[in-house]
């Protein structure tokens, strides 16, 4: 790969030069691919993909994943860097946190923290480009996460009405992204000799904002995808010498991880900081800190404020016999409509109810959409078709490798081998390898196709 000469000279000044030939000749090499397995899913076993080359990080494997693989279009598998997947692992979520991804698109960590969460608890996944929000909706809905509300909102305003809120923060910041010249060279069009220097003031920006939102005891988590000092340990120290409350975590537990480099910023503290580098490691280029944040309790941020609602999200009669009808004859399951809210007829399973936490935020997704009403009728959404388990829905139709894709295409499926009797107009949810694809409806003794038009090939 043609590398930058300044991009070069730098890191010949930076390391010496056994470590620096070694460095340099990594981008020869093609870069790491890899996936995850994902712990939400109904069956955990793919039938598409080889599972011989196992990551450090649980459920990670080396590898390549097609889009059109079926175990992925399913939400079984997640294309992910293998150097990526270190992050949420640190993080370390569990069942029944809070827990903010505040820079989530394309959503790879978010759906990998939805995994140590098990559904419970509550993850909040920002992202501040609406493109790109757009992706990390897509991905969020086809892993089946139910207790996820998405942002499209500024760092600052999200400080705002969380104040104190997380138990863990993840800054996975947008920066130079010197670690993915080998994913992707374009990424070296953006980068000159000032461009580190310019990203790290957007980092301590987003840092700044992000600790407002982290709880007493709370563990904040940066990283990035570069190698660049002023990016990574440069702004550790930044942090570490502006804000009293934080505290410097050790990292421990992982083979592959590089202590971070002291005398690139001339102090210690950094060493308890941690890289990926292509030369040490079968990955793309990656750095990780982790913080414990020691905060005096704000009695302000913590009591339960009443924000008066402009709107009733409550459920009409009408909507509420038309969803009970619903879910009596179609799932195995019950939600109580005072747990369901109602926004311009879409039908939400919250994680999130409080008003004033999201007051005047752009809120793109409150947890799970059910679906949406229309003229004296529901029809359930695909996000509850990707939510949901065999045992949830009352028919189940599995189908094999040519029907699936067939179904993907948009065909209406017939001349099927259905074991059990469905009732007329049914909603049956379509499985492949005992995980959800999508939903369908069996009228006259086929199944009508009900997989998003914009997601079918």
């Amino acid at each position: 790969m043609k590398l930058l000469s300044d991009y070069k000279n730098k890191y010949k000044q930076l390391m010496n030069n056994d470590e620096y030939q070694k460095f340099i000749k990594s981008y020869d090499d093609d870069a790491v691919k890899g996936f995850r397995i994902n712990p939400l899913k109904d069956n955990l076993e793919p039938k598409n993909v080889v599972l011989d080359n196992p990551t450090e990080i649980v459920n990670g494997y080396y590898g390549e994943v097609s889009g059109h693989n079926l175990d992925y279009v399913s939400g079984l598998l997640y294309s992910q860097d293998p150097s990526a997947m270190y992050v949420a692992d640190i993080l370390n979520a569990e069942p029944g946190n809070k827990v903010l991804d505040l820079c989530a698109s394309p959503g790879s960590k978010t759906t990998q923290i939805a995994g140590f969460m098990q559904q419970k608890g509550v993850l909040v996944s920002n992202e501040i480009n609406k493109k790109r929000c757009k992706i990390l909706t897509e991905n969020v809905e086809r892993s089946g996460i139910k207790n996820c509300l998405i942002l499209n909102e500024s760092p600052q305003k999200i400080a705002k009405n969380f104040a104190d809120y997380f138990d863990r923060v993840l800054v996975d910041a947008p920066c130079s992204g010197e670690g993915m010249f080998r994913k992707d060279p374009s990424a070296m069009d953006y980068w000159n000799s000032n461009y580190p220097k310019e990203c790290s003031v957007l980092q301590k920006e987003i840092l700044t904002q992000a600790i407002k939102t982290v709880k007493d005891n709370g563990i904040l988590v940066y990283s990035t995808c570069t190698f660049s000092p002023e990016e990574d340990e440069s702004n550790v120290v930044w942090l570490l010498n502006h804000f009293e409350q934080l505290t410097l975590l050790s990292i421990n537990g992982y083979k592959y991880l590089d202590d971070g480099r002291v005398q690139w910023v001339n102090d210690s503290r950094v060493i308890d900081t941690k890289r990926l580098f292509p030369h040490h490691f079968k990955g793309e280029g990656h750095f990780i800190a982790k913080f414990k944040v020691h905060k005096s309790i704000n009695k302000d941020n913590l009591s339960n404020k009443k924000v008066k609602m402009k709107k009733n999200f409550s459920l009409n009669k009408e909507q509420i016999d038309l969803w009970n009808e619903f879910q009596s004859n179609n799932l195995t399951f019950n939600i109580n409509c005072s747990d369901l809210i109602v926004i311009n007829d879409y039908l939400y399973w919250p994680v999130i109810k409080d008003a004033y936490l999201l007051q005047n935020l752009s809120v793109k997704r409150n947890g799970l959409l059910l679906g949406v009403f229309k003229k004296k009728r529901f029809e359930p959404s695909h996000a509850l078709a990707m939510y949901l388990h065999c045992n949830q829905s009352k028919y189940v139709v599995e189908l094999n490798e040519k029907e699936a894709r067939t179904y993907l295409h948009g065909d209406v499926l017939s001349n099927l081998s259905i074991n059990t009797p469905i009732k007329d107009k049914s909603w049956v949810l379509i499985t492949y390898n005992q995980n959800s694809l999508g939903f369908g409806r069996y009228v006259n003794n086929v199944i009508k196709n009900y997989y998003p038009k914009g997601l079918r090939f």
